[in-house]
């Protein structure tokens, strides 16, 4: 007999392997993966390399003239006739000007104007340089100086032909009888055939509306044929000192504070001259006051000013404005700053509790940013609100909270964000100056956060 077995086949399984080498292809995959993915999405932050330099700076200025200036009125009514030319000098004594009641001394003047050449060779060669100086320097954006100077050349003229008619005003006047009378200068000065109202102000009592230009009126007295008692019949300048009062704001009177003396350019003709200078504020405002002893006469028919402060560039290191930041910091007294532990580095004793409220001293060492006279400036970030810390050899306790505001830019040198205090000279849009070599803050060649609001205090810095 032939016996038969019921065989069962078991299918054998084949031990898994793992493949090393896949995970480590994997691995690495992944973390591919995740480098390009935190490249694409991090913040890249702009450096700007810090260099020395300066700014070119607007140091023009629209000031106001003030006199030793004195309105002289005409004493009766009549034809007011002019003598005197304008920014002459006239000595105490000097015909300016006559008045003709009637008119019919005028009309003598003129008939004897037409008998005889009246104007000399020298007055012409006068009237022509005026006409090329104003030619030369016309602005197409000033239209109305062409009125301005017409009116000037007219009552030039009219001087000039009046002055050459001096002789013939006694006989004039005797054939007049009372109806013509000339009135001579009271006091040595300059002459001026316009007013304005502003005579007579005095630099503490100027106010801003004083230097708005488009609302300035000023009458022109040559333009009057007759006057009344108590018109305006000239005005006598009768002093040399003169002085241009300008608006300043607060960088202007930061640089300029210790100033005692200053060149000053006249855009009008492009000269220069030294001024004293000085500073007033009132109701909020500053004004600078240049002090002027002489070139007066030739600025006399005018009230406003255009110059140029011929001020130093200033110099140190030049950031953008954009990097500029301000940073909180507590602020903690000199003298709680010490030396303690096995460290020769300066920190604060801080007071801590245990879990069982026992009281302790940890020494600790924060970054100081910057200090003053008293107190040091620390990261908020070093402390909590209301810790306290104790005074060295002294049972003196200070409560931190005090805080104040630094202005400074991040330098990432390190490849981390570090706030670093700077000390602004001058600042326009785009750039500032700042001073260099401080202890706290920059050096040529550093590297900054082209924007610093987009950095951080020990921000990782990506380029």
């Amino acid at each position: 007999m032939s016996g038969s077995k019921n065989k069962k086949v078991t299918k054998y399984r084949k031990p898994f392997h793992i493949n090393i080498g896949v995970i480590i292809f994997a691995a690495i995959f992944i973390y591919l993966v995740i480098c390009v993915y935190m490249y694409a999405t991090r913040v890249r932050i702009s450096p700007y390399e810090v260099k020395a330099g300066s700014l070119a700076e607007d140091n023009t200025y629209t000031g106001l003239i003030l006199r030793q200036e004195t309105v002289v009125n005409a004493e009766q009514s009549g034809y007011v006739n002019y003598y005197a030319r304008e920014k002459e000098k006239v000595a105490n004594g000097t015909v300016v000007y006559s008045i003709d009641e009637s008119g019919k001394a005028m009309e003598a003047l003129a008939e004897s104007a037409k008998e005889e050449n009246i104007l000399s060779g020298d007055n012409l060669k006068t009237i022509k340089s005026e006409i090329q100086n104003f030619s030369s320097s016309f602005d197409n954006s000033d239209f109305t100086s062409v009125y301005d100077f017409k009116y000037s050349l007219e009552g030039d003229i009219i001087e000039l032909m009046n002055t050459a008619m001096l002789t013939d005003l006694g006989e004039i006047a005797s054939q007049a009888g009372g109806m013509f009378n000339t009135y001579s200068a009271a006091e040595p000065g300059v002459i001026v055939y316009n007013v304005d109202q502003l005579e007579g102000v005095t630099a503490d009592v100027v106010t801003p509306d004083m230097f708005d230009e488009t609302a300035y009126k000023k009458t022109n007295l040559r333009t009057n044929e007759i006057v009344n008692p108590g018109d305006p019949a000239y005005k006598l300048i009768t002093g040399e000192d003169w002085s241009v009062v300008i608006q300043m704001d607060e960088d202007q009177v930061r640089r300029m504070q210790d100033m005692q003396y200053v060149q000053v350019r006249f855009l009008d003709d492009n000269t220069k001259a030294w001024a004293s200078f000085s500073m007033s504020s009132r109701d909020g405002n500053t004004y600078g006051k240049l002090d002027f002893r002489n070139s007066m006469i030739r600025y006399a028919d005018k009230r406003y000013l255009h110059i140029e402060l011929m001020l130093d560039q200033t110099k140190g290191l030049k950031i953008p404005a954009s990097s500029l930041v301000d940073k909180d910091f507590y602020l903690i007294p000199l003298d709680y700053l010490t030396v303690g532990g096995t460290s020769s580095q300066e920190g604060f004793m801080l007071e801590t509790y245990d879990e069982n409220g026992q009281a302790s001293m940890e020494m600790i060492y924060p970054t100081v940013y910057s200090v003053s006279e008293t107190e040091a400036y620390v990261d908020t970030v070093e402390f909590h609100l209301g810790d306290y810390v104790i005074k060295p050899e002294s049972q003196e306790r200070y409560q931190i909270g005090k805080k104040a505001t630094l202005k400074g830019v991040y330098n990432i040198n390190k490849g981390y964000a570090i706030f670093r205090q700077v000390n602004i000279l001058y600042q326009n849009e785009e750039y500032c100056i700042v001073e260099e070599g401080t202890k706290y803050g920059l050096s040529i060649y550093d590297h900054i956060a082209l924007d610093g609001s987009a950095v951080k205090e020990d921000d990782i810095i990506y380029q």
